[in-house]
């Protein structure tokens, strides 16, 4: 199976129809409407049901499957998403040791996050397990397209056990956090794709430990894109460190892509699918006499030699990190974004309801209980704006105000549609970090103190992000970080009771005042 042009041209131009058709629809309603038009499948929501009963995918003389996959990730090009291209979906595993030859039957693979959502199609497609952290409705319908079972599991719960786990790390994807939380705390096997290498480069104390145990352990087998240069005339390539077998070091298996970029839509320069590549995952009999395409240039190489080359995925001195000696700054453990006020509404555009949360609605407890200000005429967001909108576990700091209201804190319960910060906050989405250790800490004296202390402006004090992005966060340990949510799982427990109670309360009032009034 591999991506023809005419598969890609057809996938394409039907993403642009709907994107062209249906202006007022968000990108992820976009995606849901098209996929359950190709799966056949009915929506709750009664405006989404009728245009997906008035869409008609030609996909005449196309593979099914792929023709999905490239409306998909166009789609997404076209809003503004930064999603894996097209013809990257199927590439990223076509170097790994499991899937050279046909992927057997039963493989067990977890895909995280939307961005994965071709994958996840794919290899359902294929016969594997398929596990899905992303979004419920994707799965489903993506499950009836391939005719196969996508288990969605949340992304919270413990890697599946003997998978091999697909993530895409571009900054932004809502997947990574509890992704690389699961990474530092599991003990795992399998595969882990990295489609991008800027980790390469971080010298962050949680990174550095991250790359250590990649090797050390040797449960871990992973996949890199390494930038340019890695090897001899190579455009990026991808690194697979193997396991160590027989207490022997594993060697890191370079494979060079320069033979397997062509020219692809818009300009842009992707990585074919095409015979050579996906003709090793197939393994489709071939006609008498035709010729198989070469197996990718590719070199396997000691991890020592990575270092001559300043790809090393080790730390230099080879020492464990104790994890209570070290600090990490804000900034390289988390995502920071300063709330706007939104744009005024053209005349053309269509009105959308959003909710921006303010100072009081942080209760005393510290948990955004509510959005106060409802802003009922505004634009729909641009994919770039979409990223400030609140989920749940992300913390809100207060920026700018009096030196009473400076630096208080709040973490966000529950994810609730079209919640958005006020622009007196820093939005901070923990990333490595562990959200609520990172809320307490945030909460301490010791983060407090470093808030009045670096507050600038004499009429509106204010925090600056230079300083804010400073701010040394300590790395916990594994104990700590279970006494931390065993009590802020109490503290829940223990608002929501006095919520109820308050409730039952007013209720009881309410019937009080009732009686009396009846007697009058």
């Amino acid at each position: 199976m591999i991506f023809d042009d005419q598969t890609l041209t057809a996938g394409y131009a039907f993403a642009a129809q709907l994107c062209e058709a249906y202006r007022e629809l968000s990108a992820r309603d976009l995606k849901l409407v098209m996929l359950a038009a190709m799966g056949e499948v009915s929506l709750p929501s009664a405006r989404l049901e009728h245009i997906r009963l008035h869409i008609h995918p030609n996909w005449e003389g196309c593979n099914r499957i792929l023709f999905v996959v490239a409306t998909l990730c166009e789609i997404d090009r076209i809003s503004g998403a930064r999603q894996l291209p097209p013809t990257r979906v199927i590439d990223v595993m076509s170097h790994i040791q499991v899937f050279r030859e046909n992927m057997p039957e039963g493989a067990v693979i977890e895909c995280h996050g939307d961005s994965t959502l071709p994958l996840a199609l794919w290899f359902a497609f294929r016969g594997a397990v398929v596990y899905f952290t992303g979004d419920k409705d994707f799965a489903s319908c993506c499950a009836a397209i391939a005719e196969r079972e996508i288990r969605c599991v949340s992304p919270e719960e413990p890697f599946v056990s003997e998978a091999y786990h697909f993530v895409s790390l571009f900054r932004g994807n809502v997947a990574i956090p509890a992704f690389y939380r699961k990474l530092f705390r599991a003990r795992y096997k399998g595969a882990v794709i990295l489609t991008t290498w800027s980790f390469l480069n971080c010298d962050s104390p949680r990174i550095l430990q991250l790359k250590q145990k990649f090797v050390s352990s040797g449960e871990l087998r992973t996949a890199i894109q390494l930038p340019s240069g890695v090897m001899n005339r190579a455009l990026p390539a991808l690194l697979q460190l193997a396991p160590p077998r027989d207490g022997n070091p594993g060697k890191v298996r370079l494979i060079n892509a320069k033979d397997w970029f062509i020219l692809g839509h818009a300009g842009i320069v992707e990585v074919s699918y095409l015979t050579p590549i996906l003709d090793q995952v197939d393994r489709k009999p071939h006609a008498e006499g035709q010729q198989r395409g070469p197996m990718p240039p590719a070199e396997d190489v000691a991890p020592a030699e990575l270092i001559l080359r300043q790809c090393d995925l080790r730390m230099r001195d080879q020492q464990i990190l104790n994890n209570t000696e070290h600090f990490e700054r804000l900034e390289e453990c988390a995502t920071l974004i300063r709330g706007q006020v939104l744009p005024s509404r053209a005349s053309h555009e269509i009105a959308h309801e959003y909710r921006e949360v303010v100072l009081t609605d942080i209760d005393e407890f510290g948990l955004v209980a509510s959005a106060s200000r409802v802003l009922d005429n505004a634009p729909r967001l641009t994919p770039s704006r979409e990223v400030a909108l609140l989920r749940k576990n992300d913390i809100l700091l207060s920026s700018k105000g009096s030196l009473l209201s400076l630096g208080r804190v709040g973490i966000v319960a529950d994810t609730v549609p079209n919640w958005l910060p006020s622009q007196t906050f820093y939005l901070i989405r923990a990333e490595i970090v562990d959200p609520i250790w990172l809320f307490y800490f945030l909460r301490s004296r010791t983060a407090q103190e470093y808030f009045q202390s670096h507050s600038s402006g004499t009429t509106v004090p204010q925090i600056k992000v230079g300083d804010l992005s400073s701010l040394q966060i300590p790395v916990p340990d594994e104990r700590q970080l279970e006494e931390v949510h065993r009590i802020h799982e109490d503290m829940l427990k223990l608002v929501k009771k006095k919520r109820k109670l308050r409730e039952q309360q007013g209720l009881l009032l309410q019937q009080s005042q009732s009686v009396f009034d009846s007697m009058l």
